[in-house]
């Protein structure tokens, strides 16, 4: 496949290609504001074959929240396709997908643009091509349902037999987008296209990755959190019919079995045998956590502040009736409907693991940096996720599955039990708010402080006048 490659760092990329008769292009996202100008990253591609099949190759996670139906939705809105008649292929990290992170509800918004702009560019391309073969005008044809038409004649050729022509032609810079009014498939009701297949079990999450010889392997971790295992029995796990080892890694001992009973089995015979060394958190409490976030209190100064309107300090100092609150929020445990999950078959020089990930490419870049060897020889297949509400943005339980195959030396799928997922999983951290209303003498509200310490973040105040504050309460 030859690449042209051009546009700036906001614009579509301006790509075509001939690829055995067919038409490529690619997509390319926005980047944020620190992305050195002209830097190029494509992560999308979109392809139609000489056959007339789209292909739709997305580097984003579906984990249930819809972006394989909404993504091919936008394609087929401008590309005047069937949306069942385009196949989506899921990315893997690499060169062309250097970002594949999925958080904070973006895959939509931003894939809108590329998207809508790759199906219309495409979309020109064909509707050229076919007024180019019949010698006639662009204006005079139309896109519809996968087939160029000329209105006149009522000749009609199929995307697949103008792919190759169209390849050849330029990009159009700035293709013309279907009006609001003309949307047949935006903004209307949509079955998931995934929902009967998932209802049958039959898509590919983590947990159903299965490999010639593979084992099942599940990491025992220390109570507490930075501690290690001291000593331990397996005299007893090793008595289990189908026991292959008990291997110490990064987070714990992993218990290799060939197949999730007996791995269970001697789990549950281990655990008791281990002497934990509780490390530096061992006389850590909620008790303590709580302590320092009210001391951070003391010193807001080093935290973040936003202030909006006049000065609230006054507007509370003033206000006939002030009322305080406080709130905590818990560690809170993500608990997706799939515990934790992920396979890996490691062998000399190379990896391959299968991971149900928002962070495909952090992935591969611990895995290579775990096994020292170079990201090109770590590929990541992207499964579906159980749901994920930005766990699955951690690498943990995949480096779990990558060190127990390179202690079984065979491929290994990490299995975290639901206990794990809630005593050891990557929780949402704590925080503790004060909040202090001033209310003048008709009740409305004068000013508002709203104080926050949270241990992933610096301690913040945010203060807002009484006009701002009677704004933003009535959507002003």
């Amino acid at each position: 496949m030859s690449e042209v490659l051009a546009g700036t760092r906001r614009d579509f990329l301006r790509i075509s290609a001939v690829s055995a008769g067919g038409l490529v292009l690619g997509v390319r996202l926005a980047r944020a504001a620190a992305e050195p100008a002209g830097e190029f990253r494509p992560n999308a591609w979109v392809k139609i074959d000489p056959s007339g099949k789209v292909t739709l190759t997305v580097d984003k996670s579906e984990m249930g929240q819809g972006v394989r139906t909404s993504l091919p939705m936008i394609l087929a809105e401008e590309l005047e396709v069937d949306v069942d008649a385009v196949e989506l292929f899921q990315a893997s990290p690499g060169p062309e997908f250097q970002d594949m992170g999925t958080y904070g509800s973006r895959s939509t918004r931003t894939l809108w643009m590329p998207l809508r702009t790759a199906g219309a560019a495409a979309r020109e391309m064909l509707v050229a091509a076919a007024a180019a073969k019949w010698g006639v005008p662009a204006s005079a044809c139309r896109a519809e349902n996968g087939r160029v038409l000329h209105t006149e004649s009522k000749r009609s050729l199929g995307y697949g037999e103008l792919a190759a022509a169209a390849s050849r032609l330029p990009v159009p810079s700035a293709p013309a987008l279907k009006p609001k009014s003309q949307w047949r498939l935006i903004g209307k009701d949509r079955r998931r296209v995934d929902a009967p297949r998932i209802v049958a079990g039959e898509p590919l999450f983590a947990s159903d990755v299965q490999r010639p010889g593979m084992k099942v392997a599940s990491v025992v971790r220390c109570p507490v959190v930075g501690g290690k295992a001291k000593s331990w029995d397996e005299a007893k796990a090793k008595t289990v019919p189908g026991v292959r080892m008990i291997a110490p890694v990064s987070t714990g001992l992993a218990v290799i079995a060939d197949d999730t009973w007996s791995m269970l089995s001697a789990r549950e015979a281990l655990e008791p045998t281990i002497v934990w060394d509780e490390g530096p958190n061992a006389a850590t409490g909620s008790a303590d956590m709580l302590a320092g976030l009210r001391a951070a209190f003391e010193t807001p100064a080093a935290g973040a502040a936003l202030t909006r309107g006049s000065d609230a300090a006054a507007g509370l100092a003033a206000a006939a009736r002030r009322i305080d609150a406080e709130y905590f929020y818990p560690y809170q445990a993500h608990a997706p409907l799939e515990t934790m999950s992920a396979a890996a078959d490691v062998r000399p020089g190379r990896c391959e693991i299968w991971a149900g990930s928002q962070a495909p490419n952090r992935v591969q870049t611990e895995a290579a940096k775990l096994l020292g060897i170079p990201e090109s020889a770590v590929v990541v297949h992207v499964t579906l996720l159980g749901g994920g509400f930005g766990r699955r943005g951690r690498v943990d339980f995949a480096l779990d599955a990558v060190e127990s195959s390179r202690a079984a030396g065979a491929p290994v799928r990490i299995v975290w039990t639901r206990a794990d997922d809630m005593r050891n999983g990557d929780f949402h951290p704590i925080s503790l708010h004060r909040l202090t209303a001033g209310l003048d003498a008709s009740g409305e509200p004068a000013a508002w402080r709203h104080l926050v310490s949270a241990p992933a973040w610096p301690a913040a105040t945010g203060a807002l006048s009484g006009e701002a504050l009677r704004g933003a309460l009535r959507g002003a």
